[in-house]
């Protein structure tokens, strides 16, 4: 299975879930900023610009290209606040 991963939680929380599931192939969908932050544990691809952090409708099309291209079966946000800090707007659609 091929899972992709939004997050808005500290490495820890995402590493966890990540242990959890090592079988599978696991992307985690972050900031270029954030290069080899996850990589011991995850695949990392990154979004195009850092400023789609303050409207996730900017992102819609990206993460819409990776689930085509990397045939993602399962799409998970991995948090840790109650609003889904980031990804409101996707967290609706999907």
């Amino acid at each position: 299975m091929n899972i992709l991963v939004l997050h808005s939680a500290s490495i820890n929380i995402i590493e966890k879930y990540c242990r959890e599931y090592e079988n599978y192939n696991i992307y985690i969908c972050t900031f270029k900023k954030n290069e080899g932050m996850f990589s011991k544990f995850a695949k990392e691809i990154y979004l195009k610009d850092e400023a789609s952090r303050i409207n996730s409708y900017e992102i819609i099309d990206e993460i819409e290209d990776y689930i085509n291209k990397l045939n993602i079966e399962k799409l998970c946000f991995i948090i840790s606040n109650k609003n889904c800090e980031n990804y409101e707007n996707i967290r609706v659609l999907y």
